[in-house]
């Protein structure tokens, strides 16, 4: 009864991950085709349609394997959520592979930099609230702006001091995120698909770090252990 149990769970949590694969792979369709850039209201419900099945699938498979596995199996799991959080990622970003289409703007690079930047810190944020304030645009916009700027990196917090064990040290992790999104902000600019804002840069941070704090509070950790009995 017992092998016929962990062969039915095997097969249960195999079914959910190969769910959540196949949506990763339709997610990736679509940004060949070039579709339009995702607001980030569909960047989150997307992303939580595809980690659930992976995530839950994952855990069932865990319960039914030897626990010298165990850690093998998640590691594997946790490279893949991060495979399919940077396609989410560069479909959101750049408007999948649009980016490859850019560069029609009649306006030179320096003059597409000096209209879609914003170097002074928290002046993005002050506008959106005084635009609100002043009943110019709905509190909606200003928190898929705000809270998805906040919001969009929090994985990061969790993939890569899990996967990456270095980066469970704060300023390595603080360097290799400071990285990742100074990298993506010039990128918007030079392929002219969005602008640079510090404040953007300044919410994505502290989405991640505040991920990462939670983590390393050992609270989850702790939890999983004993679910799991790593």
């Amino acid at each position: 009864m017992k092998i016929l149990k962990k062969v039915v769970l095997l097969i249960v949590g195999g079914v959910l991950v190969l769910v959540g694969m196949i949506l990763a792979v339709f997610v990736g369709i679509n940004s060949f085709q070039r579709q339009p850039m995702f607001d980030i209201g569909r960047f989150i419900s997307l992303g939580g349609v595809i980690a659930c099945p992976m995530i839950l699938g994952t855990i069932i498979i865990i319960l039914s394997v030897k626990k010298e596995n165990k850690r093998k199996i998640i590691l594997v799991a946790e490279s893949v959520m991060l495979f399919m959080y940077v396609n989410i990622i560069f479909i959101l970003v750049f408007g999948g592979f649009r980016i490859f289409q850019s560069g029609h703007n009649n306006q030179s690079l320096l003059e597409y930099i000096k209209f879609n930047s914003n170097f002074i810190p928290f002046k993005t944020i002050y506008n959106y609230f005084s635009i609100y304030f002043a009943g110019h645009i709905n509190m909606s916009i200003v928190i898929e702006n705000l809270l998805g700027n906040f919001m969009m990196f929090m994985p990061m917090g969790f993939l890569l001091p899990a996967i990456f064990k270095k980066q469970n040290k704060w300023f390595l992790f603080l360097a290799t995120l400071a990285s990742i999104l100074l990298g993506i902000e010039v990128a918007q600019l030079i392929f002219r698909l969005g602008s640079c804002d510090i404040d953007d840069f300044i919410l994505n941070m502290a989405g991640a770090c505040l991920i990462f704090a939670i983590i390393r509070k050992g609270i989850i950790k702790k939890f999983l252990n004993r679910m799991l009995l790593i």
